[in-house]
């Protein structure tokens, strides 16, 4: 059983890994926060599989029936928040070779470690042996509401902070080895106090969805070598859905792009130019 408990605590230092909370990350650097939040991952499946494992050939009567329609409730969110441990492991060391954006991935990961997160928690009440004593069920309540906590700000609470300080391009100059350097400037806000060797995370349109850059994106609809195949007229009515296009787009596409002609002049002339700078073509085995 100390598996099991060991298993769930590391389950919520995961949490806060990877809040990227500064005292915590600025010490290590995120890269190395980040690959430690890996291989923990690795070692909770782990224990959860001998804690699974260990119970299954010393108390098989305590694991129950198999068949969830059958089974105690808590046994069979045990199994369940097994499995999806094993598919977080499975998509995350094998995101790239099983073709998964990463927009997607995130968002598939972010759930899924939530649902094991909590089927945890409820096998672990559900079973009652262990936590039945008024002083240990006080601090797993705890300990759990402070990690739930924890998730409510950091992918509900802390996203809307953010999307509150937006960021406007102002210049996109063109650097060597196909590489661009972004100038940005905050909007309505006093911006953030940066210092050399920082690094910034930056949150822009779902383009990657529906276009790839480089090979990263979808590799479908590729942007590379744009900038030779139309001019800046044609690349921003192309953007923003002007009316010409109406015929040549489908109806969900063509309203999607017309959002986009809310877009401040200087943002638009800026994605544009961008846009115009990309002159080589896509990434082949060759190149």
């Amino acid at each position: 059983m100390g598996l099991g408990f060991s298993a769930m605590a590391m389950m919520s230092v995961q949490f806060f890994l990877t809040a990227r909370f500064p005292r915590a990350s600025a010490p290590f650097g995120i890269d190395i926060i980040y690959y430690f939040h890996r291989y923990l991952a690795i070692i909770i499946f782990a224990f959860v599989f001998l804690h699974f494992l260990i119970i299954r050939f010393d108390n098989v009567e305590a694991l129950g029936a198999i068949n969830p329609l059958d089974a105690s409730w808590h046994m069979s969110a045990g199994r369940g928040s097994l499995l999806l441990l094993l598919l977080l492991l499975i998509t995350s060391l094998w995101r790239k070779p099983l073709g998964i954006h990463y927009d997607q991935w995130r968002m598939l990961h972010i759930g899924l470690a939530i649902t094991a997160f909590l089927l945890a928690l409820g096998h672990i009440i559900g079973t009652g042996h262990y936590v039945a004593a008024p002083g240990k069920l006080w601090l797993w309540t705890g300990y759990t509401l402070f990690w739930l906590l924890l998730i409510v700000k950091i992918r509900l609470f802390k996203p809307w902070q953010m999307h509150k300080r937006p960021y406007r391009v102002i210049e996109v100059r063109p650097e060597r080895g196909r590489r661009w350097t972004l100038a940005l400037a905050p909007d309505g806000h006093a911006g953030i106090s940066f210092h050399p060797g920082q690094f910034a995370w930056l949150t822009l349109w779902n383009c990657a969805r529906c276009r790839s850059i480089a090979g990263r994106g979808n590799p479908r609809s590729p942007l590379d070598g744009v900038g030779t195949r139309h001019n800046a007229e044609a690349l921003q009515d192309w953007t923003i859905g002007a009316d010409a296009l109406r015929e040549a787009l489908p109806e969900g596409i063509f309203r999607l792009k017309q959002t986009h002609q809310e877009l401040l002049a200087d943002d638009l002339d800026a994605l544009v130019i961008y846009l115009q700078s990309l002159r080589v073509g896509p990434p082949t085995k060759e190149n």
